[in-house]
């Protein structure tokens, strides 16, 4: 496969990952390290209790290194699991859209590297469900997008290494 990006054109993002989400790595995972380390160190977020958004192979999860760090996808669970021998929850953005989370609680929600694979109509929808569980989130993204609000103001944004982050708050 020449990139991640060519597949999602070719296959599509949710056939890509029933395809390959059992043996998912990302490519950029040593730059969203350093940028973890950066924004570690410049914002200094509380984090007590984690979820990892869309947790792919547990690159933030294995970064994170806490026990009280929550993974939920729902295609890339054997891959999360090998990585960090945890179990992920199998929950997509349309499940956390129709409320099956709303009776968690977290510190801080951290979305690397998916985010911006959802289509933009939805956005809204899945911005106003992850105010109801936290008021910190953290968005790690190859580019500028998402840009996002709907509850949510910019606290912050770093790019390094060809890794943006946006630290939110509502």
């Amino acid at each position: 496969m020449n990139s991640i990006r060519n597949a999602y054109q070719s296959q599509g993002v949710v056939p890509f990952y029933q395809n390959h989400g059992s043996t998912y790595s990302n490519p950029h995972t040593n730059d969203i390290h350093k940028c973890m380390d950066t924004v570690f160190s410049m914002w200094k977020p509380k984090m007590n209790k984690v979820l990892d958004l869309a947790c792919g192979a547990g690159e933030i999860t294995t970064h994170i290194k806490s026990d009280n760090i929550t993974g939920i996808d729902p295609y890339t669970q054997e891959a999360y699991f090998k990585s960090t021998g945890k179990h992920a929850l199998p929950y997509s953005f349309e499940d956390i859209i129709r409320g099956t989370i709303q009776d968690h609680s977290y510190d801080l929600i951290v979305c690397s590297f998916a985010m911006h694979l959802l289509e933009t109509s939805r956005l809204p929808a899945l911005c106003y469900a992850l105010t109801q569980i936290s008021s910190n989130l953290l968005i790690l993204t190859p580019h500028k997008k998402p840009v996002i609000s709907w509850g949510w103001k910019i606290q912050g944004e770093l790019y390094l290494n060809r890794v943006r982050a946006r630290w939110y708050e509502c």
